[in-house]
């Protein structure tokens, strides 16, 4: 995968969960958590808009997307583990997971083709 199609994925990723997390605060209404869900969906889709609205080459976005996950992760999956957590819960971690994964993996690739840290 290049840059690009991994920029792709993120993004992709990103709508995917924000769909998935307000869809599960509406299924979720009287839980305490769905307010959590909700900005947690707004977030993700304010990241994605972000993603959309900025140039290829900007590592802003895929930070603040790994970020973002990794926090959505470090909650989410502590509120998983206490509650057991449905499958949509289970699937948006997964999410996070490959957005942190790849995300990473993406700017390396970017700090390679910048030649940071390249040793000669």
């Amino acid at each position: 995968m290049n840059r690009d199609q991994i920029r792709f994925a993120i993004q992709s990723l990103l709508i995917i969960t924000t769909v998935l997390h307000f869809a599960e605060a509406f299924v979720k209404q009287t839980s305490p958590t769905a307010g959590g869900l909700m900005i947690y969906g707004i977030i993700y889709g304010a990241l994605a808009i972000w993603f959309i609205r900025t140039p290829s080459d900007k590592p802003g976005p895929v930070m603040g997307a790994v970020i973002a996950c990794a926090t959505g992760l470090i909650l989410g999956g502590a509120g998983a583990f206490i509650t057991g957590g449905s499958s949509a819960l289970w699937a948006m971690l997964a999410i996070d997971v490959v957005i942190i994964l790849i995300g990473l993996w993406w700017l390396r690739l970017r700090r390679r083709a910048l030649g940071i840290g390249v040793r000669r």
